[in-house]
């Protein structure tokens, strides 16, 4: 696989553009997820709670789960095919330099992945739709800081 490399500030300004539109992606799907789908998407998730990953592969497959079974849900509900598309689109950016960084990821940030989306879930719920939205916010903010770590540790980023 062949990655390009990228800036400190093309990180930042591609996970900006994630934080604003994800968050709209939740606002907008929010109301429009069925109870079921988030019953199943809660039983999903409390069965990635028991996980620990042994190896950085393992890892990295337990984010992508994670992270379709959540943001794939909103995405899918969120009623405008051209935001569901751009933010695919930085999402597929994003997990193209993961698997590429995976050697340098830290295991240990499973359980932080999973506290994360577990509270939006749980906002969702609750039928809490800014809360949702701000823990969504604080959970993109967090996963910014450590895909810094991590592109630090691979001296991934150009100048």
């Amino acid at each position: 696989m062949f990655v390009t490399p990228m800036s400190l500030k093309d990180l930042n300004e591609l996970f900006e553009l994630c934080i604003h539109l994800e968050t709209l992606v939740v606002e907008k799907a929010a109301t429009l997820i069925p109870e079921q789908e988030l019953l199943q998407i809660k039983e999903r998730m409390d069965s990635f709670s028991k996980v620990k990953p042994v190896s950085d592969s393992e890892f990295l497959q337990y984010v992508f789960e994670m992270n379709e079974l959540l943001h794939g849900v909103t995405l899918q509900y969120c009623g405008n095919d051209m935001l569901q598309n751009v933010v695919c689109g930085f999402i597929e950016r994003i997990q193209s330099y993961l698997v590429f960084l995976q050697k340098n990821m830290n295991i240990d940030h499973s359980q932080l992945e999973w506290e994360e989306n577990a509270q939006i879930l749980h906002h969702l719920m609750q039928g809490n739709v800014q809360e949702a939205s701000r823990a969504l916010r604080l959970h993109l903010q967090n996963s910014l800081e450590r895909t810094k770590i991590y592109f630090h540790e691979a001296f991934l980023f150009c100048d």
